[in-house]
């Protein structure tokens, strides 16, 4: 690792903190999916519901 993030394409997630946590890992070399991350520590501080109005909202930024 020689600490350049010019090469890692950064993963989209639905909750900024485990998602920023997936991404952490993915540039270390692990692969865990942000479902599992809320598993591993139980999530007692926020909820994590997926919806589609979370796919679509997404969606529509996209073509911004």
């Amino acid at each position: 690792m020689n600490g350049s993030f010019t090469s890692y394409k950064p993963i989209s997630g639905m909750h900024c903190e485990s998602s920023a946590m997936v991404n952490a890992l993915a540039f270390l070399g692990y692969r865990i999916t942000e479902e599992q991350i809320i598993g591993a520590g139980a999530a007692p501080g926020f909820v994590y519901e997926k919806s589609t109005l979370t796919r679509e909202v997404k969606r529509k930024n996209r073509g911004k």
